[in-house]
């Protein structure tokens, strides 16, 4: 879940990764789906695309962007740091398995 804009305002969008049913089966990647249901997708409104999960870090760890502006009265292009818009609002984990508890043996009473 992303969070776009100020404290003020703004807009929400998530990164989720497709799944396919859980199958263990040799030949399925480690969520169990088939590869194919391993994209990442971007669902912001209505508006549904493709995701590269490698380009995170830029469209959701906020910081800032290095930009460039015309500056007429110096006549060249001057670089500043623009504050980014967007910042990781919330992870969610979710459990992919019981974990068996080891116990230690009661000695007898």
């Amino acid at each position: 879940l992303v969070h776009t804009g100020t404290s003020d305002s703004g807009h929400y969008y998530s990164y989720i990764k497709e799944r396919g049913p859980y199958d263990e089966s040799p030949g399925r990647n480690s969520t169990g789906g088939t590869a194919e249901a391993g994209r990442w997708l971007c669902f912001n409104d209505a508006a549904v695309s493709t995701f590269d999960p490698a380009d995170l870090p830029n469209q959701a760890h906020g910081g800032f962007v290095r930009r460039s502006m015309w500056n007429q009265a110096i006549g060249k292009h001057e670089s500043y740091d623009d504050p980014k818009q967007f910042s990781a609002y919330m992870l969610i984990y979710e459990k992919r398995g019981q974990q068996p508890v080891a116990t230690e043996a009661t000695p007898p009473a």
